[in-house]
Order: structure tokens, then C-alpha cells, then sequence
């Protein structure tokens, strides 16, 4: 399954004050590019199946079982054993740790598919407790955990035009390994909301240095040129409000 990165598309006009420039960003939410997708790699299941059969003679009945999952086959085979009561207690130890074990990797597969944080990270921490759950296993789902939190952690700030959290969250990002096309948009974007931001000001200062220093700020932020005819058209009178001569 892929990831999915969330970002705002530019789509304010006119003059923003800063409640609109939030409700602009949150309104626009929706535009969704695929990050880099990573789902915890467990290997098949009738294999791993076959795997904790051959590991314990009590969980063998579990192969004849192929139409349930692997962790309701163990479960059956195992309390089949308890039931008759000619195990060890070794032998059930043996076999509660590989069902254990295939209770953590399918709550990896799980959390990974719901795509939850938090879910996620119970399922890594219950993996790593867990025997026999391969580095490789761990070490995927830790970083689909991290693409999830960084693309989460820009989303939000997306959503609330929170300028001064973006560039953090864009770092983490990338450095988590989501693609660069939705990198290169969220910064797009946050370009695109600064830029806008310091149009806003200078429009409320009504100060013809702060505006022409906005506007040339404005072309590297790629605002479009009606975000940008208002604050154009206030410079202008203000300028030639200060060349009238005075009566």
C-alpha cells in the first residue's frame, strides 16, 4: 500500500490576513501525491506457517488448516494441545513464543496497512519485545513509522499555515525518505504562504519600502499576478499619493 502525503494546493486571492490564510490552506487540503511506499516485509504466510510447525510438534496440526490466518491456526493447533494434555510444559512454552512471535508480525503487517502512528509504534515496541522477529522486519516498519510521523507532522502544518513549524517538518520529511516531488511541492507551498504572508503585512503597514521589498519577495514565493495585483495597485497610489504636491 502507499503512503500518502497530503499537501494544500495554492489557491488564495487577494488580500490575506492571517485567519483567511489558515482557512485557505485547510480548505484546500485534499491534493494527495504517493510517498515512498514501505510495508514491513514478513514473507509468506503458509511459509512462516510452515516454519512454526516444524519448530514445535505441538503447533504441527496448524498446517492442516490452510483456509485461516497463520495466528488463528497456531491458536487452534496450540489450544488443540493444551486441551488433550499430553504436552510438556516446555513444549508449550515453545509454542506460545512462536505464536507470540507471529502475533507481533501480523500486528506489524496490520498497523502498517492502517497506515495509524500510533498503532504503528505498538506494534514496533510489541515486535521488538517479541523472539525471533528479523532486524529487517523492524527496521522497515520503524521506517514506515517515521515517513507516517514527518508526512503527518507537515500536513498539520500545512493545514493551519503554520509558517514557522513548516521547515522542520519539511526536513523531516526528507529525511525520512518521503519522494522529492512531494517534498518539492510542500516547500512550493510554504513559499507560497510566506510569500503571501508578507504581502498581507506590508499591505497593513502601507509602508512603499516594506510593499516593493514584499513584491520582489513575491516573484521567488510564484504567486500568481492577481495574488499580487492588490498589494501592485496599493504601491502605486501610495506612491503617487507622495508625489502630489501638498495644497
Amino acid at each position: 500500500m502507499e503512503a500518502q502525503f497530503v499537501v494544500a494546493a495554492p489557491c488564495v486571492v487577494g488580500r490575506m490576513r492571517p485567519p483567511r490564510l489558515q482557512r485557505a490552506a485547510t480548505a484546500a487540503m485534499g491534493k494527495t501525491f504517493p510517498a515512498h511506499s514501505l510495508v514491513p516485509r514478513t514473507g509468506g504466510g503458509q511459509r512462516r506457517l510452515a516454519r512454526s510447525c516444524s519448530a514445535s510438534a505441538l503447533l504441527a496440526p496448524a498446517c492442516g488448516s490452510p483456509t485461516m490466518s497463520v495466528v488463528a491456526s497456531l491458536e487452534s493447533a496450540l489450544d488443540g494441545a493444551k486441551k488433550a494434555g499430553n504436552a510438556s510444559l516446555s513444549e508449550i512454552r515453545t509454542a506460545e513464543r512462536l505464536l507470540n512471535e507471529e502475533k507481533a508480525r501480523e500486528a506489524l503487517v496490520v498497523a502498517g496497512a492502517r497506515r495509524e502512528p500510533s498503532e504503528l509504534r505498538a506494534a514496533i515496541d510489541q515486535a521488538r519485545k517479541a523472539r525471533g522477529i528479523d532486524r529487517s522486519e523492524l527496521d522497515a516498519a520503524r521506517k514506515l513509522l517515521a515517513q507516517l510521523e514527518a508526512t503527518e507532522m507537515v500536513t498539520t502544518a500545512l493545514a493551519a499555515g503554520d509558517i514557522g513549524r513548516l521547515p522542520l517538518a519539511i526536513e523531516k520529511a526528507r529525511a525520512a525518505g518521503i519522494d522529492q516531488e512531494s517534498i518539492d511541492q510542500a516547500d512550493k507551498i510554504f513559499r507560497q504562504l510566506k510569500g503571501r504572508q508578507r504581502l498581507e503585512t506590508a499591505m497593513e503597514t502601507r509602508k512603499p519600502d516594506l510593499l516593493r521589498w514584499a513584491l520582489r519577495e513575491s516573484r521567488d514565493a510564484c504567486l500568481d499576478e492577481h495574488e499580487i495585483s492588490e498589494a501592485r495597485q496599493l504601491l502605486s497610489d501610495l506612491t503617487a499619493s507622495r508625489q502630489r504636491p501638498s495644497s
